[in-house]
């Protein structure tokens, strides 16, 4: 094994690990503290969100009283609200699962900037690059608020990494003829570009 895939590996098992750590840090506090620290955690314009996503799902249309239509929402995280919304009953278990999503959608967050920034940095600041989205308890707290903080950071950190995949791939030099050989062709052009520095630099 060379050193690139050493490192390569290396990155990949600290992304993993990061990736669960976050995961553990923002699920731990709603595990201890059960469903006051569930809803606790909910922003008031997730409820906003959950109920034009119900009546979405009940074929109702994007409305939030079921009479006017509405606008003020993330496409996007209204479509992954839908499903979960059609499918979950009861006040409660709506909000498992989109706190379940936000948590997979931070954590796989925290490991793609730390895979990214592995391939820059060095390991230990890759790590703490990974862990900056939950340093602040306020900025961890909002990801998991029922808003579209996680899935927008998720989406950035995705954005990066391709821009990153694209911008640092090694250029393919097509291999062709080398300088110094002659076809048929070079030397028609060499005689042409000979001519015509004769003719321009001839007497006058």
């Amino acid at each position: 094994m060379t050193s690139a895939q050493r490192s390569a590996d290396s990155a990949t098992r600290d992304a993993a690990a990061i990736a669960i750590l976050v995961a553990l840090v923002l699920s731990i506090p709603l595990l201890l503290g059960g469903r006051l620290a569930l809803l606790a955690a909910f922003q008031d314009d997730a409820f906003y969100y959950a109920r034009i996503a119900r009546n979405v799902a009940r074929g109702g249309g994007i409305t939030f009283d079921g009479i006017h239509a509405t606008s003020g929402f993330h496409p996007l995280w209204l479509v992954l609200l839908v499903p979960i919304l059609a499918v979950s009953a009861g006040p409660t278990t709506p909000l498992i699962v989109i706190a379940a999503l936000q948590i997979l959608l931070t954590s796989a967050a925290a490991g793609v900037v730390t895979a990214t920034l592995a391939g820059f940095v060095d390991r230990w600041s890759a790590v703490a690059g990974g862990l900056s989205v939950v340093a602040i308890p306020s900025t961890g707290a909002s990801l998991i608020g029922g808003l579209e903080g996680a899935l927008t950071l998720a989406m950035v950190a995705v954005a990066w990494r391709l821009w990153v995949d694209v911008t640092t791939r090694p250029r393919i030099v097509r291999s062709g003829p080398s300088r110094g050989a002659q076809t048929p062709t070079s030397r028609l052009l060499r005689r042409r570009r000979s001519c015509l520095h004769a003719a321009s630099t001839g007497p006058r």
